[in-house]
């Protein structure tokens, strides 16, 4: 009886622990979204609903995906003393799938790079031209002329 009850309670337990998920995507399955949306995962992580080459919809960590051309700008992209071509636009739930609505700026960077920030000119289209940072998070390494409400990528 006593080993019954250790079978018993030892099962359970595995049980318990399958259904106990560490994996920190988001809630809801993947396949409800379109492919391109962006969501909080439970460790408030963002992540991004990308199809795999069978088809199914996965959610994908939004620093290392690269989806319709794009892939989000950090800090390994940027060069030390070439000119990047950043695309920038507010934060929004969707990937991006064209430049139409991004704002293209090309970064030339001065060479001074510090724990917070890169040094550097941004170029806008319109041909202003003026002195300032990119800004990246320590954790993520993403990088923005903004963190607070703008988001980078770099296409492909």
């Amino acid at each position: 009886m006593l080993t019954y009850f250790l079978k018993y309670i030892f099962h359970m337990n595995l049980r318990c622990n399958f259904f106990i998920s560490t994996y920190n995507v988001a809630k809801e399955s993947a396949t409800l979204f379109n492919e391109g949306d962006i969501m909080r995962g439970l460790d408030k992580s963002r992540f991004v609903v990308k199809k795999t080459a069978q088809g199914v919809k996965r959610w994908m960590p939004y620093t290392s995906t690269t989806l319709h051309g794009f892939h989000p700008a950090k800090t390994t992209d940027i060069s030390k003393s070439k000119p990047t071509v950043l695309y920038e636009r507010g934060y929004m739930d969707t990937w991006p799938k064209s430049t139409r609505r991004l704002t293209k700026v090309i970064f030339r960077p001065t060479g001074k790079i510090t724990k917070m920030y890169i040094e550097g000119y941004f170029k806008y289209p319109r041909g202003s031209e003026f002195f300032g940072a990119l800004v990246f998070n320590n954790k993520t390494k993403l990088v923005s002329s903004n963190l607070l409400n703008t988001e980078a990528f770099i296409k492909l």
